[in-house]
């Protein structure tokens, strides 16, 4: 009898102490060895009441675990399911008041951090589109509401407008070295090059400017010896020297793009020759014909004269020779 009351009473303290499951089993061997012991019925009720409010306690505690969790992750859906949970266990939980507050805070914080989000998408939009008023409005009303997201934000804005100013700055330059080359200006058009490339052109637009630059010097001096040849053709057909005149017109094909100059020089080397050489016949036929005439030598001088016709029908001494052998053959 001794022995069942001291089990009987330490079971009381293990339920009194929370040690449940040393209690539940020391319960349990009395009842085998001892089913109808006093208190063992009550001490049974006080165990699964004792029990119970230890489950009770721990799913309390999870779900605060959760709760608190869900808060501080934002997740207001999950945190409100969670309070929910805990008032269904305790419906008067003395911290039921304080939980309600943070959720009310955090559907504040989300329907800010909502408005927000649409401010700065507003915002972004406008920056892409080109709007930099409509983009700097939205910035001020997001700094208003979100400070931090502003200063982001207020950081694109500034790189989107100094890549935008620079993006003008290289197209001008673009167009400026365009223009340059267009013009002949070479040396301008270097240096232009030079600040394409300071201000960020890409290094396959550079060297493509650069291949550019570079043919249109090549003719631009090709050009410029081109003229130089042009001026000793002259020079060499003025004075008569159709050999060095040709000689000048085949340098001249050796240059791109000249072709057609040179022949046409060519040809007009040899058509000046030709030229030159029928009035030096034509001058030496009436230098003959006149001696011829001097000489008295009439059948001689009309062979001579006839020729001289054949070479120059329009010959301006013709008349005047004509009538000298006519004078010439009465005389005899």
């Amino acid at each position: 009898m001794r022995e069942t009351t001291e089990t009987l009473d330490r079971v009381q303290l293990q339920i009194d102490a929370g040690q449940l499951v040393e209690a539940r089993r020391d319960l349990e061997a009395l009842e085998a060895s001892n089913p109808a012991a006093p208190r063992l019925p009550a001490l049974r009720q006080s165990l699964e009441e004792a029990e119970q409010n230890q489950g009770r306690e721990r799913s309390l505690a999870d779900l605060e675990g959760m709760l608190t969790r869900y808060l501080k992750d934002k997740q207001l859906p999950l945190a409100e399911l969670a309070l929910d949970s805990i008032l269904e266990i305790d419906p008067e939980h003395p911290k039921q008041a304080e939980w309600n507050g943070w959720l009310d805070l955090l559907r504040q914080e989300l329907k800010r951090d909502e408005k927000a989000q649409d401010l700065l998408d507003a915002g972004r939009g406008a920056l892409e589109k080109g709007k930099e008023r409509a983009a700097k409005r939205k910035l001020e009303a997001l700094r208003k509401i979100d400070p931090e997201t502003a200063e982001l934000f207020e950081r694109e804005v500034e790189g989107a407008l100094t890549k935008r100013r620079q993006d003008a700055a290289l197209e001008s330059e673009r167009t400026r070295f365009e223009d340059l080359l267009r013009a002949g200006d070479l040396g301008a058009a270097q240096a232009s090059l030079v600040r394409l490339e300071s201000l960020g052109a890409t290094r396959v637009s550079v060297e493509f400017a650069r291949r550019r630059l570079e043919e249109e010097a090549a003719k631009a001096e090709g050009r410029e010896r081109a003229d130089k040849l042009e001026h000793r053709f002259r020079e060499r057909l003025a004075v008569g020297d159709f050999q060095g005149a040709r000689e000048v017109s085949r340098e001249l094909g050796t240059l791109a793009g000249h072709g057609p100059r040179s022949a046409e020089m060519f040809a007009e080397a040899a058509r000046r020759e030709g030229q030159e050489e029928r009035l030096n016949a034509v001058r030496q036929g009436e230098k003959q014909v006149d001696e011829l005439i001097r000489q008295g030598s009439l059948d001689q001088a009309r062979l001579a004269l006839g020729v001289l016709v054949r070479l120059d029908p329009e010959n301006r001494r013709r008349s005047a020779f004509e009538a000298r052998i006519a004078a010439l053959a009465a005389e005899g």
